[in-house]
């Protein structure tokens, strides 16, 4: 694992504590706080943007998701009535003759 991965925030082994002492080694206090507030802010100001983007288009992403979910619903009950015309198109034909001779009609 490089140290690299560490040190991006997207990154799943970021590591807050050894990104603060390598890279902010020198910083103060205050500077790391001034930091840390323009940070909440900027997360707040993404954070409602998503939710706006998301609130302004669910419904179009769930009328989306039921026409997908109803061509996959089609197509599966169109290859299931394939299915059904190839097996018995691969059947031999059978006539009809009447019960055979032990049998009553």
């Amino acid at each position: 694992m490089t140290l690299g991965n560490r040190f991006l925030l997207s990154s799943t082994t970021f590591s807050p504590s050894l990104f603060l002492s390598q890279v902010h080694n020198n910083a103060s206090t205050k500077s790391l706080l001034q930091g840390l507030d323009f940070l909440s802010r900027s997360i707040e100001q993404k954070s409602a943007s998503l939710k706006v983007l998301v609130e302004s288009n669910f419904e179009r992403f769930v009328r989306a998701k039921a026409t997908i979910d109803n061509v996959i619903q089609g197509m599966r009950t169109k290859g299931r009535r394939l299915k059904g015309l190839h097996h018995q198109a691969a059947l031999p034909p059978q006539d009809f003759q009447g019960p055979s001779q032990g049998e009553q009609a």
